[in-house]
């Protein structure tokens, strides 16, 4: 497994199959021909797609494949209007104007990236969380334009609206459902 960032491998699970490397996914250090499924989990959009794909080419043994996914925005489903409308105002007001443009890409669903491997047939899958307010928010401001909001505006923007959440959630200790739908790519190395 690998990642650019030294800083996410010192946070991988261990496990003792699994040789942890800081690379990038352009190149990723493996040897040619080694691996039988390379996976992308909510990064694609941040690689240089034709760099990545040469690499996915060259590391996957002839009919090994490769699976990539990202989600849309969470949905609180149980959530009262007024925290319906933070989220609201949260992902259109505060977060949407410090947007890159490559999470375009995410909203499309990878559908609109180029993606040249036979495609298999994937479903949607969903994944279901119980979140605090505060590990709501503590997801939102890893997102990269909540970083540009707080680089721009200072830590008190996710601040005050961290509060304002925490007001209407009623008790913010309670958590709540939190509800991703998950979208998958796949497709098979031509042997």
């Amino acid at each position: 497994a690998t990642d650019a960032s030294a800083d996410q491998i010192t946070h991988a699970f261990p496990h003792p199959q699994i040789r942890y490397a800081v690379a990038t996914a352009e190149a990723s250090g493996l040897p040619s021909q080694s691996v039988d499924l390379v996976t992308v989990g909510l990064a694609l959009h941040w690689l240089n797609l034709e760099r990545f794909y040469q690499e996915v080419a060259r590391v996957v043994r002839p009919g090994g494949a490769i699976a990539v996914w990202c989600t849309n925005i969470f949905q609180l489903p149980e959530a009262t209007p007024a925290v319906q409308q933070l989220i609201t105002e949260l992902y259109e007001e505060l977060i949407y104007p410090f947007r890159p443009p490559e999470i375009q890409i995410v909203e499309d669903r990878y559908q609109t990236i180029p993606f040249p491997f036979a495609e298999i047939p994937a479903p949607t899958f969903s994944r279901t969380a119980l979140w605090t307010a505060d590990r709501l928010m503590g997801y939102v401001s890893t997102w990269s334009a909540a970083q540009q909001l707080i680089a721009a505006q200072g830590e008190g923007a996710i601040a005050n609206f961290t509060d304002r959440l925490r007001a209407a959630w009623g008790d913010p200790s309670q958590p709540q459902p939190v509800h991703w739908q998950i979208y998958l790519r796949a497709g098979r190395i031509a042997p």
